[in-house]
């Protein structure tokens, strides 16, 4: 019986990480970004300016392209993963 509930909640994990998979290959293919203040990137930084860091870039990043939603030119991520002015931090 243990075995089987084990079986069922590890085939559950796998299926919602399959659903969040879709969902973010969607935007991916579609190219558009739903959030105020990003735009979809074919070659992003896998280093983004975050409120955190937006003062001390760091100074070495992978070279890496990340294809997906970034912030515009003048916007930094928060905490929430929302793009806004650096004054908003």
């Amino acid at each position: 019986m243990k075995y089987w509930a084990l079986l069922c909640v590890f085939a559950t994990l796998i299926f919602c990480n399959y659903l969040q998979s879709c969902t973010g290959q969607r935007n991916r293919l579609a190219r558009t970004c739903d959030r105020l203040g990003e735009v979809f990137k074919s070659c992003g930084t896998a280093c983004p300016l975050t409120c955190d860091n937006y003062r001390n870039p760091p100074k070495y990043c992978t070279r890496n392209c990340v294809i997906g939603c970034a912030c515009r030119d003048g916007f930094v991520r928060d905490r929430n993963r929302r793009c806004v002015n650096p004054s908003k931090c």
